[in-house]
């Protein structure tokens, strides 16, 4: 298994010239990366970085950034991506939580943390590059930490080794294919997994990639594909459903196109036999996975004949080295039960999150998995069928929100008595936020839902907050989230005003 800063070195070899990375703006060719990426790991090796120790990349995508990835990764260091639109109160955790040694930053970002070593990715080398010793990768360290939503109001970083990024490469590559001829779009963030496949793995195969915008522009992406005749991107099913909506779509031909990697929402089988149709030579992959397994770890192969064949798609079956368990007991059906996976791929752990490891990770019959939160049966042909969660955790926009986390700002705020948050389908917001919140004292529900939304990062803000005077009820004295979804989702979807009351509504449901 040839480590990821060896296998650059070696393109940069072997094909010095070839382009590498392209972010719209700025071009370098894998020579380039890898000259660069050297000049990054020297400069952090003169501010102390030393294997093991985590670096926090401050920057937006762009080419920059992804010679900083390699250059961290050079140094034996872990690369900690981060949001640079979240709220500062939030990178502060992160970074108080991760302890970065230093900060990688642009002009944009340098003032963020004064504190903190900071490195200016524009800076020139400070010393000759003759005298750089960087050491032998080890595969047991980790590759990168990547922050994900937390039920306990703090956000959660997912460690994943050298070692589980790379079986990751192989496992998921005998499905997509990606070699050295490849051209490859890349439309995820580089803090989100997805980037692994998307960025890493090209890269690591030798392939070009063209970095397209960080918000989803259907032009931007269609003329990526178009004009640099890509063969290989991924994209969740609701930018799959957007671009094949396009006035235009239906007269591009894109007979290069060999993979489309997809997943993270329920797909819609008329925009991916639009795809299909408009890509002779391509694929679909229906990927499944959580960051905590790298990435994608079980998958279904979408073609022309299993249009015809489902209604809706599975989650396929594991990519190979990985395990799977189904745990029936944590459901009342014996048909189904939650995903757990096993395999090189799932990750170390949660950074110094001790009790949630105990509670998400489990030794069966040898094996370590990893507890996914999914319900999942199989069906008549041995693929996996996802269910839905048996947590409060949540998919808005392809996003994995932890309802814990959007509720924790509201319930810390005083003469709130209580919050709950809901995942709602508005006709004109599509996916987003509800807060319903019951108040001890009067507040502003307007400036309470702007405060709260100061302190979380864009994905996880409320679109609307409602004031109740009492919570709808299970028998059992739990709140019934379910009624209280029913009633937020008909009222919102109804009134389209900020703040507004829900006591009637809710009596009228409880009689």
């Amino acid at each position: 298994m040839q480590a990821f800063t060896d296998r650059i070195a070696h393109w940069a070899q072997v094909q010095t010239d070839t382009l590498a990375v392209n972010d719209g703006g700025q071009s370098l060719s894998f020579g380039q990366l890898h000259a660069r990426a050297r000049e990054i790991a020297w400069q952090l090796q003169i501010l102390g970085v030393a294997p093991r120790d985590r670096v926090m990349i401050l920057l937006p995508k762009s080419a920059d950034a992804v010679a900083a990835i390699v250059g961290v990764l050079l140094t034996g260091a872990t690369y900690v991506p981060i949001d640079t639109s979240s709220p500062k109160p939030r990178l502060q955790s992160i970074l108080e939580d991760c302890k970065a040694t230093v900060l990688i930053v642009n002009q944009q970002t340098m003032d963020w943390f004064p504190a903190q070593t900071r490195l200016n990715i524009a800076a020139a080398p400070s010393a000759s590059l003759v005298e750089a010793e960087f050491p032998v990768p080890d595969m047991n360290a980790d590759a990168y930490v990547l922050y994900t939503s937390g039920s306990t109001g703090v956000p959660n970083g997912v460690q994943i080794s050298q070692r589980a990024m790379h079986s990751f490469f192989h496992a998921v590559n005998c499905y997509m294919g990606i070699d050295h001829r490849a051209r490859c779009m890349n439309t995820s963030a580089l803090y989100f997994d997805v980037s692994i496949a998307d960025l890493l793995l090209p890269l690591y195969q030798g392939a070009s990639v063209w970095l397209g915008p960080s918000i989803p522009l259907p032009f931007r992406f269609i003329d990526i594909i178009t004009s640099n005749r890509i063969t290989h991107f991924c994209a969740v099913g609701s930018t799959l459903t957007m671009l094949a909506g396009m006035p235009d779509f239906s007269d591009h031909q894109w007979s290069d196109l060999r993979c489309i990697m997809t997943g993270a929402e329920v797909l819609n089988p008329n925009s991916i036999a639009s795809w299909l149709r408009n890509s002779p030579n391509a694929i679909v992959l229906n990927g499944y996975g959580p960051t905590e397994t790298t990435c994608v770890c079980t998958v279904f192969e979408i073609n022309q004949e299993r249009l015809r064949g489902y209604s809706t798609f599975p989650i396929g079956k594991p990519l190979p080295g990985i395990g799977v368990f189904i745990d029936t007991q944590v459901t009342d059906d014996t048909d189904c039960g939650e995903l757990c996976i096993s395999g090189a791929q799932v990750m170390t752990g949660y950074l110094k999150r001790a009790t949630l490891n105990d509670m998400r990770l489990f030794v069966h019959e040898g094996d370590t998995f990893y507890r996914t939160g999914d319900k999942v049966r199989y069906n008549q042909h041995g693929e996996l069928i996802f269910l839905g969660r048996i947590d409060d955790q949540v998919k808005i926009n392809s996003y994995r929100i932890d309802l814990g986390e959007v509720v924790t700002p509201f319930r810390n705020t005083p003469g709130i008595e209580d919050a709950i948050a809901v995942p709602l389908k508005h006709p004109e917001r599509g996916e987003c936020l509800g807060v319903v919140v019951k108040l001890k004292t009067a507040t502003d529900l307007l400036a309470l839902k702007n405060r709260c939304n100061d302190v979380l990062p864009a994905y996880m803000r409320a679109a609307f907050v409602a004031e109740v005077g009492s919570l709808p009820l299970s028998p059992s004295g739990k709140v019934n989230v379910r009624k209280l979804r029913a009633i937020a989702s008909a009222h919102f979807n109804a009134i389209e005003a900020e703040v507004s009351r829900l006591d009637d509504t809710i009596k009228e449901q409880e009689c």
